[in-house]
C-alpha cells in the first residue's frame, strides 16, 4: 500500500487494488462527503487526498 498508516488510504492504495483512476477518485470523494456530514469539517478541503480506511470500506461494501 503507498500509505505507511493502516488507518488511511489515498486514491494510490485504491489504485494499487486495482481500481481505475476515476473510480479511486470518486470512492475518495464520497468518503470525503460521508466525513463531513459526520461533523469532520477538516474533510472538506480539496487539497486533502486521504480518508479513514473504514469509510471506503463501507461504501465498497467490502473489507480492503
Amino acid at each position: 500500500m503507498a500509505s505507511k498508516n493502516k488507518e488511511l488510504v489515498c486514491i494510490d492504495d485504491l489504485i494499487e487494488l486495482g481500481y481505475k483512476t476515476a473510480t479511486a477518485k470518486g470512492f475518495i470523494h464520497e468518503a470525503k462527503k460521508v466525513m463531513v456530514e459526520r461533523g469532520y469539517t477538516v474533510y472538506n478541503n480539496q487539497r486533502l487526498g486521504i480518508v479513514p480506511r473504514k469509510v471506503v470500506e463501507e461504501l465498497l461494501g467490502v473489507e480492503i
